[in-house]
């Protein structure tokens, strides 16, 4: 008796468990695009201070040699 209790009280939690996860997700799919969008931005900086540096058309240049409009 006592391990069907257990086995209810257990199917119990992971329905809770299924109901929080479904109304904390878009707060943590929000987080997710924050970081994604925060460290997009760190890396354009990056290649842009590094670019600027080596000359003013080296981005230009890259996307003509690989035929790229996405770079930048």
């Amino acid at each position: 008796m006592d391990i069907l209790l257990i086995i209810k009280k257990f199917r119990w939690a992971r329905q809770q468990d299924k109901k929080i996860f479904r109304q904390i997700m878009p707060f943590v799919q929000a987080m997710e695009n924050l970081r994604y969008t925060a460290l997009d931005q760190k890396n354009y900086m990056y290649l842009k201070a590094v670019s600027d540096n080596i000359g003013p058309n080296v981005l230009e240049n890259v996307r003509w040699r690989f035929h790229q409009e996405d770079i930048l």
